[in-house]
């Protein structure tokens, strides 16, 4: 794209008037028209003004390197980092799924009548418990639940989980009296 081309997409960008633009870099609207369409050149250090002004990347405008904006490598990064995040989280929630059903049957099996949330409440403070941001941290997620589905049969997971269950209940409803 040539550079009076790049002129016009950032004013457009920018939302600006041609009049808007040309005030913010000393220059006249007809001055600015005629770097728009190619009939004149914006002058250097007119280029150096526009590009502080605005946040504009002197590479892009001059050799087509990089992003249109300074900053934007950084906030890819941070885009990218927000991604990760979503997809740990995404794999955590699974995880709290596997962990959740899992409860839910050992209880269910011993308290036909367990209420739903009181079952959630166990799972949560002992997913918390077992599974803290800090232990996930440098851990694979898929290892973590190939572990958990070896242990979630074993007695001591089922006495952990009715220990606690019988535990949060009878503070809930001691409460609630």
């Amino acid at each position: 794209m040539a550079e009076n081309e790049k002129i016009k997409e950032i004013r457009k960008e920018l939302g600006l008037t041609q009049q808007e633009m040309a005030d913010a870099l000393c220059v006249s609207k007809q001055y600015l028209s005629k770097v728009e369409n190619g009939l004149t050149e914006l002058s250097k250090e007119k280029i150096i003004l526009l590009c502080e002004k605005f946040n504009i990347s002197v590479n892009w405008l001059l050799m087509d390197k990089g992003f249109m904006y300074l900053g934007e490598v950084e906030q890819y990064k941070g885009f990218k980092n927000s991604v990760e995040q979503l997809l740990n989280s995404n794999e955590r929630l699974g995880l709290f799924c596997k962990y959740y059903l899992a409860i839910y049957d050992v209880i269910k099996l011993k308290y036909k009548n367990a209420l739903m949330e009181d079952i959630l409440d166990t799972a949560k403070f002992l997913f918390l418990k077992e599974f803290s941001t800090r232990k996930l941290k440098n851990k694979n997620t898929l290892d973590i639940i190939k572990n958990f589905n070896e242990s979630k049969f074993s007695d001591k997971f089922k006495e952990t989980i009715y220990s606690e269950y019988c535990k949060l209940y009878v503070e809930k409803h001691e409460n609630i009296k």
